[in-house]
């Protein structure tokens, strides 16, 4: 069964023909357990009118995405970089959502502007990603293909099995994916590249 997303604004206008649609001021949104605000929203739906091809979310965007990848533990190698499928908190000044037009699933995600993406598992653990720029392509599986962060990147890990906090700084990071047909994840083709002036140090304590 396919969860509506909802919708609550002051402003909001849809033409059929075309299949999208925008909304202005105060703009709220609910899917299932997950929730966005931003200032102004832009979207549009699939041919089918049966899934949503694009969001568009600008001014003081926040978004929980919550149960969203639930087969998913994390979306990405956790010996690389865990990003946990959980709980996801997005803060940036404009974000686009990709969806796939045949799944109801995301595709991809781009984020501009003071960009805090904090994945959290269900145990507490959790990896902040920092930067003026994150970007990231999703499997129909919800495994990740690719994930892009630039400028002034921060990166705070904690995994609260394991212990020992990390926290990395640079100037970008780019995790790839190699996947073969049907969007299987090849084991062990997952690698972290750190470019520019990095500073990578075990801190006792990492704020959440």
């Amino acid at each position: 069964t396919l969860v509506p997303v909802e919708v609550d604004t002051e402003y909001f206008e849809y033409f059929i023909g075309k299949g999208r649609g925008k909304a202005e001021g105060g703009v709220e949104l609910t899917h299932g357990k997950s929730h966005a605000t931003a200032g102004l929203l832009e979207f549009a739906l699939s041919a089918s009118r049966k899934q949503i091809k694009s969001f568009f979310l600008k001014d003081k965007v926040k978004i929980a995405l919550v149960d969203e990848f639930p087969d998913v533990e994390s979306l990405s190698d956790q010996t690389t970089l865990a990003l946990y499928g959980d709980r996801c908190l997005m803060d940036a000044d404009e974000i686009l959502i990709r969806g796939y037009v045949d799944l109801p699933q995301i595709k991809g995600l781009e984020a501009t502007g003071d960009c805090t993406f904090k994945f959290i598992s269900e145990k507490g653990s959790f990896t902040q990603i920092e930067g003026e720029e994150i970007a990231f392509d999703l499997t129909g599986e919800g495994n990740l293909k690719s994930l892009v962060v630039n400028r002034d990147v921060k990166i705070s890990e904690e995994d609260v099995e394991k212990g020992s906090p990390r926290y990395i700084e640079g100037q970008k990071l780019q995790v790839l994916s190699d996947h073969g047909e049907g969007g299987a994840v090849l084991a062990g083709e997952i690698a972290a590249i750190i470019q520019g002036d990095i500073k990578e140090s075990e801190r006792q304590s990492v704020q959440q």
